[in-house]
C-alpha cells in the first residue's frame, strides 16, 4: 500500500489535479488525432513514485493510487502510454493521472462522505424575516 494516503482516503478523494483522479474530459481527448504520447516503461518504486522511462524520457512522477496501477501490471508495466500535455498514463486500458515528483498536491476529500470532526464549524442557512414592523 503506498505510504502518503489510505486506500479509504484516495476512494473517496474528489480531484482533478495530476497525480488524482482522470477527468471525463481527460479521458476523451486521449482519442483526440494529433495528442502528443509515447511508448513507455513505467516502475513503481519503493519511494511511492513512477518512474517512466521512453525514447528521451526518464522522468520520476507520482499518483495518489498507486495500489490500483499496480493491480494492473505488478511493479514494471512495460507496455504503458504516457500523454504528458494531459497528464495522463494509460496502461492496459485504464488511465492513471499523474504528476511530477515534486508537484504533488494532497487528496480533496468528498464532504459528502466524511464524518464530522470537532473542528468543522457549522453556518446556519439565513432565515427569512417576515415580520415588518
Amino acid at each position: 500500500m503506498s505510504r502518503s494516503s489510505s486506500s479509504s482516503d484516495r476512494a473517496q478523494c474528489v480531484s482533478y489535479h495530476p497525480g488524482h483522479r482522470v477527468h471525463w474530459i481527460q479521458a476523451r481527448k486521449t482519442h483526440d488525432e494529433g495528442q502528443s504520447m509515447a511508448r513507455v516503461s513505467a516502475t513503481v518504486r519503493d519511494d511511492d513514485s513512477i518512474r517512466l522511462r521512453g525514447q528521451g524520457l526518464d522522468e520520476s512522477m507520482w499518483s495518489h493510487d498507486l495500489d490500483s496501477l499496480r493491480r494492473y501490471s505488478g511493479d514494471v508495466l512495460a507496455h504503458a502510454i504516457w500523454l504528458p500535455r494531459l497528464h495522463v498514463l494509460v496502461v492496459n486500458g485504464a488511465m492513471f493521472s499523474l504528476a511530477a515528483s515534486d508537484a504533488r498536491t494532497p487528496c480533496i476529500p468528498d464532504d459528502a462522505s466524511r464524518e464530522p470532526s470537532g473542528d468543522d464549524v457549522s453556518v446556519e442557512a439565513p432565515r427569512h424575516v417576515d415580520e415588518r414592523g
